[in-house]
């Protein structure tokens, strides 16, 4: 996905937020948001970065270089697994009674769980369950389709406390048989779970693997990720990728990636939810393979209207 004017914006924003609470002084916070600015322009005007996800990953690493706290969000993570894990622990032992429909739903609505969007608050875990099942949703049907038909899944997971609702579809599909893995960040980017936070969310209960990305960026930089993770993902039958910064880099490198890709996720600004089609907030399910992108959809058509 490009970026839209909106995405400078948004991510500026986000920025501040960190900045706000990682420096006290005024002058401290005006010198560091002049070197996220002069990192924007670097990264947009001179070097020519497209993607919202490569730019939030360059400017997210001058703020941990700069403030000398590599995981900014390290207690807040640590809250939201722990106080998702006693919405998991309800409803684990009613799982047989959980549709994997409702089971897609929630963990796509858990998407909301994300810090990294300027303008938008996102819900408490013991909202997420509530919501999951009355918030419009497109394409779960068709993800269920997938799931189902899919023998060896492999999970690009995303926030935490979010990653905890994912385990119920996780566990979900092992009892119907399937192999299921589990992809997390090597390192800190914004309130995404790493491997630090497996001892909170307890993901490799549910999962038959979990392994480190490689990498602290947004997403699984294809040329950044660890070999585990790609041989993961070089086996599956399924990548389900959670969140938006997966699908703002993935859906523009499926051709790379070379195996089908279910994006699970929640349409928390407009600029996706005008690339995918959808009111912002909605729940999306979106399959990509390699012969069937989506991104490109939104700006073929919008070339279109605009060329003279």
């Amino acid at each position: 996905m490009r970026l839209f004017g909106q995405c400078l914006v948004c991510q500026m924003l986000v920025r501040f937020q960190e900045v706000e609470r990682l420096f006290k002084d005024e002058s401290e916070r005006r010198h560091v948001m002049k070197l996220v600015l002069n990192e924007m322009y670097r990264a947009v005007i001179q070097e020519g970065v497209e993607n919202p996800a490569v730019l939030g990953t360059r400017l997210f690493r001058l703020i941990k270089k700069v403030s000398g706290n590599s995981d900014p969000y390290r207690e807040y993570k640590k809250r939201a697994d722990l106080v998702a894990l006693q919405a998991y622990t309800s409803l684990r032992g009613n799982l047989d009674a959980l549709t994997l429909d409702e089971l897609v739903r929630l963990s796509a609505y858990a998407n909301a769980m994300d810090l990294g969007v300027g303008d938008y608050r996102p819900p408490k875990p013991f909202e997420v369950v509530e919501m999951a099942q009355r918030v419009p949703a497109v394409g779960v049907e068709e993800a269920v389709e997938a799931l189902k038909s899919s023998k060896n899944i492999v999970f690009i997971l995303d926030n935490a406390g979010e990653v905890v609702f994912d385990r119920l579809l996780a566990d979900k599909l092992r009892l119907m048989g399937k192999s299921v893995y589990a992809i997390v960040k090597s390192g800190a980017f914004q309130n995404d779970e790493t491997v630090a936070e497996l001892e909170y969310s307890h993901l490799q209960e549910s999962f038959d693997s979990v392994v480190g990305s490689g990498t602290d960026a947004a997403s699984l930089f294809l040329e950044e990720a660890s070999r585990e993770a790609l041989e993961l993902v070089s086996k599956a039958d399924l990548v389900v990728a959670k969140g938006m910064a997966n699908y703002e880099y993935l859906s523009e490198n499926i051709e790379r990636l070379k195996r089908p890709t279910l994006f699970l996720l929640v349409a928390k600004c407009e600029p996706i939810a005008r690339v995918l089609g959808v009111e912002r907030k909605t729940i999306v399910a979106r399959l990509a393979t390699p012969q069937k992108p989506l991104t490109s959809l939104y700006f073929r058509e919008h070339a279109r209207q605009t060329s003279p």
